[in-house]
């Protein structure tokens, strides 16, 4: 009767072996599926080249922003359009950005430049090409409309991407140093004013620290002595 009891102890020892290797194996596997299942999940996702501006038209003398974006696909020998018609201020800049999203992997690498038109008229940004998953994208032409600006007004070129910028004009204010007072009167005067607007409650510049006499004077202690 012992010996029964000790085989059915190690028949149920040997099942629980048995069993703790096939979960094991299972979860080997779902592992596996969902690396593959996520791999699938990114390579369905079609790429794709575009074009975005700032703004499709501008007044004479302004400059705008154009950004060639290719999502999805690692790319390749990016070749900007031939501006022709717009003096490049700045790039290519290149930003990339990858992020998830319910369980689909998306990445951009983006090509900024920043233009300004010769002329007023409308002109065309012709197409740019990129390398990517085997294939040639191309970029879709898009016009730009350049109208006369007699007045000489500067625009700020709208930033769709949330990016910080900045006016780099002096931080004096516009008219501080255009100002011909500043140079032709006093300039002590002026800075005498920007003062008094930075720093409000200070003592003005030049103040006069009051004479010594005039100071209230610490009495002299008497000594007592005991005898």
């Amino acid at each position: 009767m012992v010996t029964k009891v000790l085989f059915k102890k190690e028949v149920q020892r040997g099942w629980n072996v048995g069993a703790f290797g096939a979960m094991v194996r299972h979860l080997a596997l779902v592992s596996v599926m969902g690396f593959s299942w996520g791999g699938q999940i990114y390579s369905q996702q079609m790429a794709a080249f575009t074009i975005e501006v700032s703004t499709d038209s501008i007044l004479l003398g302004n400059y705008f922003e154009v950004t060639f974006t290719l999502q999805n696909a690692n790319g390749n020998n990016f070749e900007p359009p031939i501006f022709k018609d717009f003096q490049v201020m700045a790039g290519p800049n290149v930003s990339t950005s990858l992020s998830m999203t319910n369980g689909q992997v998306k990445q951009s690498v983006t090509y900024s430049y920043y233009l300004e038109p010769k002329d007023i008229g409308n002109y065309y940004i012709e197409p740019a090409s990129i390398e990517a998953d085997g294939q040639v994208l191309v970029s879709e032409p898009l016009e730009i409309m350049v109208v006369p600006n007699p007045e000489g007004i500067i625009q700020q070129p709208i930033n769709r991407r949330g990016t910080f910028k900045f006016d780099m004009g002096s931080p004096f204010g516009q008219d501080f140093f255009n100002n011909e007072d500043f140079f032709n009167g006093d300039p002590f005067q002026r800075i005498e004013e920007l003062r008094k607007q930075l720093f409000q409650g200070l003592p003005p510049l030049g103040f006069e620290l009051p004479a010594p006499d005039t100071l209230p004077q610490a009495k002299p202690k008497r000594k007592v002595y005991r005898m």
